[in-house]
């Protein structure tokens, strides 16, 4: 016969049990763009302690309003090695996903040294805390597609075995960033998984990026406040992902990939930036009047560039979910009410 003492016992087992597994889980740039999304990712994973970095105390966190409360926030600049280090020997993750970071291309033209120093001497302040900490945890480094560079036609797909040659400054310091968690792996051992994610596009992606500046545009256009929306070359075709679909890739290959490999995360196909015109055109609530603007062309753009998923989908079975007219739609409403 059961007691009500004896119930009592179970129940604080079994509570006990729960917390015992929990997975203390860390996001670097945590209020940003991907780590937001990220976060937000995290809290439907059942058993997840979701802990993040931000860069200050009065960093914006308006991307986290849906999550904040389960998520324990740390303020510190990773540019900064002792605070760093303070930092997880508190906080002692099972997990690292490393995101924080200078992510705009066209200003690491403009500041490659704090380009440099953001991502390269963040990531490796980052790793030599983990290091020496005593801690083991998984570590997740969020690379990039740029750290391909130009690729011939004959070569699509990009795969993970193509050559890494950057022409950007920020694909440059991503490179960097990836032989830094390569090195930490082969000589001390730590558990790194690089993930190169391709163009990803979503609500809360800051305006200098194709998708959210044609979408601000649009947005301005309905409320009134804009004639027509200017475009910078339309004869190029870039892979497109959801930023959705992209967090949880990094997830999976942090659990379900290879310490040491890299992980294209890509739709594996390349979409016309006229074709996206059309979509958001389409998506629109006006009719809407185009102007190319000459300036807005790059000087090094590639005409195309799409890559294979293979390895991360044979890996650890993850595989693009949200279709990109849904992503175009979430992206025009995200900014209808931002501009509103």
């Amino acid at each position: 016969m059961k007691t009500a003492k004896s119930g009592l016992l179970k129940n604080n087992f079994f509570k006990l049990t729960v917390v015992f597994f929990l997975v203390r889980t860390l996001v670097t740039g945590i209020n940003g763009f991907a780590g937001s999304h990220l976060a937000d990712y995290l809290a439907t994973v059942p058993g997840v302690e979701i802990f993040g970095i931000t860069k200050s105390r009065d960093s914006d966190l308006g991307n986290l309003l849906g999550v904040k409360s389960r998520v324990k926030l740390f303020a510190c600049d990773i540019t900064g090695k002792r605070k760093l280090k303070k930092t997880i020997q508190e906080i002692a993750p099972d997990f690292v996903l490393h995101l924080a970071g200078q992510a705009n291309i066209p200003a690491s033209w403009k500041s490659p040294n704090e380009t440099f120093r953001s991502n390269v001497l963040g990531t490796l302040n980052l790793l030599e805390a983990i290091n020496d900490s005593g801690t083991d945890p998984k570590i997740h480094l969020a690379s990039s597609s740029e750290v391909y560079g130009k690729v011939k036609k004959t070569e699509l797909p990009v795969t993970e075995q193509s050559l890494l040659c950057p022409f950007t400054p920020y694909g440059e310091s991503k490179a960097e960033m990836e032989f830094l968690g390569k090195y930490f792996h082969q000589s001390f051992g730590l558990k790194v998984f690089i993930t190169r994610a391709f163009n990803h596009s979503g609500p809360r992606s800051q305006e200098h990026y194709i998708l959210s500046d044609w979408s601000k545009q649009v947005a301005l256009i309905e409320k009134g406040e804009k004639r027509f929306l200017s475009v910078g070359n339309l004869n190029t075709q870039r892979d497109f992902s959801d930023v959705r679909d992209v967090v949880r890739a990094y997830w999976l290959a942090l659990k379900k990939g290879k310490a040491g490999e890299a992980y294209n995360v890509c739709s594996g196909r390349g979409i016309a930036m006229k074709e996206i015109l059309s979509k958001i055109k389409c998506s629109a609530k006006v009719k809407i009047s185009v102007k190319v603007d000459k300036k807005k062309f790059r000087p090094t753009d590639l005409k195309i560039i799409f890559g294979s998923n293979k390895k991360i989908a044979r890996q650890t079975g993850w595989k693009p979910k949200i279709n990109f007219d849904r992503t175009i739609r979430d992206n025009l409403d995200y900014w209808r009410e931002k501009v509103r």
